[in-house]
């Protein structure tokens, strides 16, 4: 390299790999993680320490994410501690910007279901492969609860699992059964997973809770964001540019690899949906920025209920879901 353009290079600019851009978007936001209290890991699917991952790129938050070179898994090799990240939880829901619920009617909450039931690929496939009316049920990460309210709609016992204490007291309000912790014990005819894995330090140890948690032959629905684009897109993928809670990416290969070594076998694998991201104005301050997520969550409820999404913009590889079953 000639000398007088190397002298013009900063470090950053001569490393080995890009420091991506935040997104512009309402799931853009860089969380402020202590990086001088990272921790290493290995690669959370196969565990591997012994060689060096391949760098992809540096997120907008200055974590670095790392390919593991035996599984080709993806994910950010050195992260907040566990202290910071039980923290950041705490009130997740409150840092998306989630709408609290008040209690509705009954009558009006049961025709709302019946509206997302009738659009929601979870529920369709679980009536297809087993059914639901009658069947013990577990969701983990179950947030406000809106997943539970669908499947007792459809007749099963729906039991979900959430640490965000302001989440947990809007799901209990509405007469949701939500614990703070997973049962020690029971057997459950369907647990479920959706966008949960993604956030953990350790997911091998939730997919052996949910192994544990299923009956034999009961079945086990997970979604992550599909990190099988990022053999399309590269680091330009915008799945590395949102949601920077996010420490693992999961193609098909790594997640059936995970769910395999509990003795979970997929059965059915979904690439769909595009990734649902709204402009937003990242400078404005917290209250205005409430304000705004509120209204624009207001008028998408509202669409939604008046006019399906666009069939051409709702098909896409953004989430990767699967179906597995307990062998």
């Amino acid at each position: 390299m000639d000398s007088g353009l190397t002298a013009l290079m900063t470090p950053h600019m001569m490393s080995t790999h890009t420091r991506l851009p935040p997104a512009r978007v309402a799931a853009g936001y860089v969380p402020e993680w202590d990086l001088h209290d990272l921790h290493s890991r290995p690669c959370p699917v196969c565990g591997e320490g012994k060689k060096e991952p391949k760098t992809v790129c540096e997120r907008p938050d200055e974590l670095t994410v790392k390919s593991c070179n035996s599984c080709g898994m993806t994910y950010v090799a050195q992260v907040p501690s566990d202290a910071h990240l039980d923290k950041f939880y705490q009130a997740y829901a409150s840092y998306k910007g989630y709408a609290s619920r008040r209690p509705k009617p009954r009558r009006r909450r049961w025709y709302e279901c019946a509206l997302s039931c009738s659009q929601d690929l979870y529920i369709e496939a679980l009536e297809r492969t087993g059914g639901l009316a009658g069947r013990t049920c577990l969701d983990f990460g179950c947030s406000t609860g809106h997943f539970l309210e669908l499947l007792e709609y459809k007749g099963a016992t729906a039991t979900g699992v959430e640490i965000d204490g302001d989440a947990r007291a809007e799901a209990q309000a509405i007469g949701l059964d939500v614990r703070t912790d997973a049962p020690a014990d029971g057997a459950y005819d369907v647990v479920s997973a959706l966008q949960v894995l993604e956030h953990l330090r350790e997911p091998a140890e939730l997919i052996a809770a949910m192994a544990r948690l299923c009956k034999p032959d009961g079945r086990v629905i997970v979604a992550v964001p599909n990190a099988t684009e990022l053999s399309q897109h590269g680091s330009g993928w915008i799945g590395l540019r949102v949601d920077l809670e996010h420490l693992n990416y999961f193609n098909v290969a790594t997640l059936t690899a995970l769910l395999r070594n509990s003795g979970l076998w997929v059965e059915h694998v979904w690439q769909h949906r595009q990734p649902a991201l709204r402009p937003t104005d990242l400078s404005v301050s917290g209250t205005r920025k409430s304000i705004k997520q509120l209204a624009g969550r207001a008028l998408e409820r509202a669409v939604r209920v008046l006019l399906p999404p666009p069939e051409s913009f709702d098909q896409g590889t953004f989430t990767l879901s699967v179906l597995a079953r307990k062998a």
